[in-house]
Protein backbone atom coordinates (compact mmCIF):
# COMPACT_ATOMS: atom_id res chain seq x y z
CA UNK A 1 0.00 0.00 0.00
CA UNK A 2 1.41 3.41 -0.96
CA UNK A 3 1.54 6.38 1.45
CA UNK A 4 -1.26 8.08 -0.51
CA UNK A 5 -3.52 5.01 -0.26
CA UNK A 6 -2.75 4.62 3.45
CA UNK A 7 -3.63 8.30 4.11
CA UNK A 8 -6.96 7.94 2.27
CA UNK A 9 -7.79 4.74 4.19
CA UNK A 10 -7.05 6.30 7.60
CA UNK A 11 -9.22 9.34 6.78
CA UNK A 12 -12.19 7.15 5.77
CA UNK A 13 -11.69 4.91 8.83
CA UNK A 14 -11.72 7.91 11.23
CA UNK A 15 -14.90 9.27 9.65
CA UNK A 16 -16.64 5.90 10.05
CA UNK A 17 -15.66 5.70 13.73
CA UNK A 18 -16.84 9.23 14.51
CA UNK A 19 -20.10 8.83 12.58
CA UNK A 20 -21.02 5.82 14.77
CA UNK A 21 -22.30 8.32 17.30
CA UNK A 22 -25.71 9.93 16.72
CA UNK A 23 -25.89 12.67 14.06
CA UNK A 24 -25.67 16.19 15.47
CA UNK A 25 -24.05 14.96 18.72
CA UNK A 26 -20.76 16.69 19.52
CA UNK A 27 -17.93 14.50 20.84
CA UNK A 28 -15.47 15.79 23.50
CA UNK A 29 -17.33 19.14 23.45
CA UNK A 30 -16.65 20.15 27.09
CA UNK A 31 -12.85 19.56 27.16
CA UNK A 32 -13.28 16.25 29.04
CA UNK A 33 -10.57 13.59 28.82
CA UNK A 34 -13.20 10.92 28.08
CA UNK A 35 -16.62 10.94 26.35
CA UNK A 36 -19.33 8.22 26.40
CA UNK A 37 -20.08 6.18 23.26
CA UNK A 38 -23.66 5.13 22.37
CA UNK A 39 -22.40 1.53 22.63
CA UNK A 40 -22.06 1.17 26.41
CA UNK A 41 -19.02 -1.13 26.19
CA UNK A 42 -17.08 1.59 24.27
CA UNK A 43 -15.97 5.13 25.09
CA UNK A 44 -13.95 7.94 23.47
CA UNK A 45 -10.55 9.15 24.68
CA UNK A 46 -10.37 12.86 23.85
CA UNK A 47 -7.03 14.13 22.52
CA UNK A 48 -5.78 17.72 22.24
CA UNK A 49 -5.04 17.44 18.52
CA UNK A 50 -6.66 14.95 16.13
CA UNK A 51 -9.76 12.77 16.25
CA UNK A 52 -11.03 11.11 19.48
CA UNK A 53 -9.83 7.52 20.02
CA UNK A 54 -12.40 4.75 20.59
CA UNK A 55 -11.55 2.53 23.59
CA UNK A 56 -13.27 -0.67 24.78
CA UNK A 57 -14.08 -1.73 28.34
CA UNK A 58 -13.12 -5.20 29.60
CA UNK A 59 -15.72 -7.94 28.94
CA UNK A 60 -19.06 -7.59 30.81
CA UNK A 61 -18.33 -3.96 31.87
CA UNK A 62 -19.94 -0.69 30.72
CA UNK A 63 -18.38 2.78 30.57
CA UNK A 64 -19.62 5.01 33.45
CA UNK A 65 -19.23 8.72 32.66
CA UNK A 66 -19.73 10.03 36.26
CA UNK A 67 -16.63 8.11 37.48
CA UNK A 68 -14.71 8.16 34.14
CA UNK A 69 -14.09 4.40 34.33
CA UNK A 70 -15.61 1.06 33.29
CA UNK A 71 -18.14 -0.32 35.79
CA UNK A 72 -20.60 -3.16 36.34
CA UNK A 73 -23.77 -2.87 34.18
CA UNK A 74 -26.01 -2.55 37.24
CA UNK A 75 -24.08 0.59 38.24
CA UNK A 76 -24.71 2.22 34.83
CA UNK A 77 -28.56 2.57 34.78
CA UNK A 78 -28.71 4.67 31.58
CA UNK A 79 -27.35 1.74 29.51
CA UNK A 80 -30.52 -0.29 29.01
CA UNK A 81 -29.81 -3.20 26.67
CA UNK A 82 -26.20 -2.08 26.19
CA UNK A 83 -27.10 1.14 24.34
CA UNK A 84 -26.71 4.65 25.79
CA UNK A 85 -29.18 7.38 24.70
CA UNK A 86 -27.70 10.49 23.02
CA UNK A 87 -26.47 13.23 25.37
CA UNK A 88 -28.71 16.28 25.10
CA UNK A 89 -28.54 19.68 26.69
CA UNK A 90 -31.86 20.83 28.21
CA UNK A 91 -32.50 24.55 28.43
CA UNK A 92 -34.98 25.68 31.08
CA UNK A 93 -37.44 28.13 29.50
CA UNK A 94 -37.66 31.55 31.06
CA UNK A 95 -41.11 32.31 32.49
CA UNK A 96 -42.03 35.99 32.02
CA UNK A 97 -43.15 37.76 35.18
CA UNK A 98 -46.88 38.51 35.19
CA UNK A 99 -47.95 42.12 35.12
CA UNK A 100 -49.87 43.39 38.14
CA UNK A 101 -52.94 45.31 37.05
CA UNK A 102 -54.44 47.93 39.37
CA UNK A 103 -58.03 48.90 38.86
CA UNK A 104 -58.69 52.67 38.71
CA UNK A 105 -60.32 54.25 41.75
CA UNK A 106 -63.70 55.77 41.03
CA UNK A 107 -65.06 58.41 43.40
CA UNK A 108 -68.82 58.77 43.57
CA UNK A 109 -70.04 62.38 43.55
CA UNK A 110 -71.78 63.80 46.62
CA UNK A 111 -75.51 64.20 46.10
CA UNK A 112 -76.94 67.37 47.61
CA UNK A 113 -80.62 67.50 48.58
CA UNK A 114 -82.71 69.98 50.43
CA UNK A 115 -82.49 69.82 54.22
CA UNK A 116 -81.61 67.56 55.78
CA UNK A 117 -78.49 67.33 53.59
CA UNK A 118 -76.70 63.97 53.72
CA UNK A 119 -73.30 63.62 51.96
CA UNK A 120 -72.59 60.43 50.05
CA UNK A 121 -69.56 58.42 51.35
CA UNK A 122 -66.91 57.44 48.80
CA UNK A 123 -66.19 53.70 48.82
CA UNK A 124 -62.45 52.87 48.44
CA UNK A 125 -61.49 50.24 45.87
CA UNK A 126 -58.99 47.44 46.52
CA UNK A 127 -56.44 46.79 43.76
CA UNK A 128 -56.05 43.17 42.68
CA UNK A 129 -52.63 41.54 43.19
CA UNK A 130 -51.29 38.60 41.12
CA UNK A 131 -48.89 36.22 42.92
CA UNK A 132 -45.70 35.32 41.04
CA UNK A 133 -45.26 31.58 40.38
CA UNK A 134 -42.52 29.74 42.26
CA UNK A 135 -39.77 28.26 40.05
CA UNK A 136 -38.00 25.16 41.40
CA UNK A 137 -34.50 24.33 40.13
CA UNK A 138 -33.22 20.77 40.54
CA UNK A 139 -29.47 20.42 41.07
CA UNK A 140 -27.73 17.08 40.52
CA UNK A 141 -24.50 16.50 42.45
CA UNK A 142 -21.97 13.71 41.90
CA UNK A 143 -20.97 11.54 44.81
CA UNK A 144 -17.69 12.57 46.54
CA UNK A 145 -14.48 10.92 45.35
CA UNK A 146 -12.75 8.94 48.15
CA UNK A 147 -8.98 8.73 48.58
CA UNK A 148 -9.01 5.21 50.04
CA UNK A 149 -10.57 2.34 48.08
CA UNK A 150 -11.05 -1.40 47.74
CA UNK A 151 -12.14 -1.52 44.06
CA UNK A 152 -12.03 0.60 40.88
CA UNK A 153 -15.77 1.30 41.07
CA UNK A 154 -15.23 3.41 44.22
CA UNK A 155 -12.88 5.85 42.41
CA UNK A 156 -13.85 8.81 40.21
CA UNK A 157 -10.48 8.81 38.42
CA UNK A 158 -9.58 6.77 35.31
CA UNK A 159 -6.60 5.15 37.06
CA UNK A 160 -8.97 3.34 39.44
CA UNK A 161 -7.92 1.75 42.74
CA UNK A 162 -4.23 0.91 43.10
CA UNK A 163 -2.66 -0.29 46.39
CA UNK A 164 -5.70 0.96 48.36
CA UNK A 165 -5.69 4.48 46.89
CA UNK A 166 -7.54 6.13 44.00
CA UNK A 167 -5.02 7.27 41.37
CA UNK A 168 -5.41 9.61 38.40
CA UNK A 169 -3.69 7.19 35.99
CA UNK A 170 -1.16 4.37 36.21
CA UNK A 171 2.48 4.84 35.22
CA UNK A 172 4.65 2.57 33.01
CA UNK A 173 5.17 -0.91 34.50
CA UNK A 174 2.18 -0.74 36.89
CA UNK A 175 -0.42 -3.51 36.64
CA UNK A 176 -3.66 -2.68 34.80
CA UNK A 177 -6.86 -4.17 33.37
CA UNK A 178 -7.61 -1.82 30.45
CA UNK A 179 -6.03 1.02 28.44
CA UNK A 180 -7.89 3.91 30.12
CA UNK A 181 -6.11 3.22 33.44
CA UNK A 182 -2.66 4.01 31.98
CA UNK A 183 -1.02 7.45 31.66
CA UNK A 184 1.03 6.56 28.55
CA UNK A 185 -0.45 6.23 25.04
CA UNK A 186 0.71 2.61 24.78
CA UNK A 187 -2.13 1.63 27.13
CA UNK A 188 -2.45 -1.70 28.95
CA UNK A 189 -0.62 -4.63 27.33
CA UNK A 190 -0.43 -8.08 29.03
CA UNK A 191 -1.73 -6.42 32.23
CA UNK A 192 1.12 -3.85 32.35
CA UNK A 193 1.08 -0.16 31.39
CA UNK A 194 3.61 0.46 28.58
CA UNK A 195 4.90 3.64 26.92
CA UNK A 196 4.12 2.51 23.36
CA UNK A 197 3.68 -0.73 21.40
CA UNK A 198 6.47 -2.12 19.22
CA UNK A 199 6.36 -3.88 15.84
CA UNK A 200 3.93 -6.85 15.79
CA UNK A 201 2.05 -5.97 19.01
CA UNK A 202 -1.74 -5.78 18.81
CA UNK A 203 -3.23 -2.26 18.68
CA UNK A 204 -6.52 -0.38 18.37
CA UNK A 205 -5.16 2.93 17.03
CA UNK A 206 -1.93 4.33 15.57
CA UNK A 207 -1.33 6.47 18.68
CA UNK A 208 -0.54 3.28 20.64
CA UNK A 209 2.33 2.28 18.34
CA UNK A 210 5.92 3.49 18.71
CA UNK A 211 6.13 3.83 14.92
CA UNK A 212 2.82 5.68 14.76
CA UNK A 213 1.01 3.14 12.56
CA UNK A 214 -1.62 0.51 13.46
CA UNK A 215 -2.09 -1.73 10.37
CA UNK A 216 -5.30 -3.28 9.06
CA UNK A 217 -4.54 -6.55 10.84
CA UNK A 218 -4.70 -4.73 14.20
CA UNK A 219 -0.94 -4.87 14.82
CA UNK A 220 1.73 -2.17 14.97
CA UNK A 221 3.63 -1.93 11.68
Amino acid sequence: MTKSEHSIYMTIFSLILLSSYSLGQEICSDESRFWPHHNCSLYYECVVEGDPIIRQCPPDLYWSDPISACNLPENVPECGGGTRPPITTTTTPTTPLPTTTTRPTTTRPTTTTRPPTTPTTTLPTTPSTTTRPTTTTTTTTRRPCPSDCNSDSQCCTSGGCYLGNCVGCRTIGVTCQHDSQCCASGGCYTNKCISCRTLGMTCQSSSQCCGGRCALAGRCA
